[in-house]
């Protein structure tokens, strides 16, 4: 049986995924000063669905604590709410 191995470039730091959404951005009104841009925020993380899930496919080799939390996705999307005088500030 195979089990499945998080990539470690699935996970974007914090810090690059705000500058990615800088650079995204900037970029979109670069090309469309009058565009409009809408950014979506992480969705929820239904944590005890992922941990039952990971347990009834690994059992024993499930991971104890998940890779994904609401608390981490918050970070997230926390980055993408972000505002300044009417303008996106990340």
């Amino acid at each position: 049986m195979r089990y499945f191995q998080v990539s470690e470039r699935q996970h974007v730091l914090l810090e690059e995924y705000k500058e990615n959404l800088r650079k995204i951005v900037r970029h979109l009104e670069e090309c469309s000063p009058t565009m409009l841009i809408v950014l979506i925020t992480p969705p929820p993380i239904d944590e005890e669905g992922r941990q039952q899930y990971a347990t009834s496919v690994y059992g024993e080799k499930a991971m104890t604590a998940l890779e994904r939390t609401n608390e981490v996705a918050g970070n997230y999307g926390q980055r993408c709410k972000k505002r300044r005088a009417g303008r996106k500030s990340f």
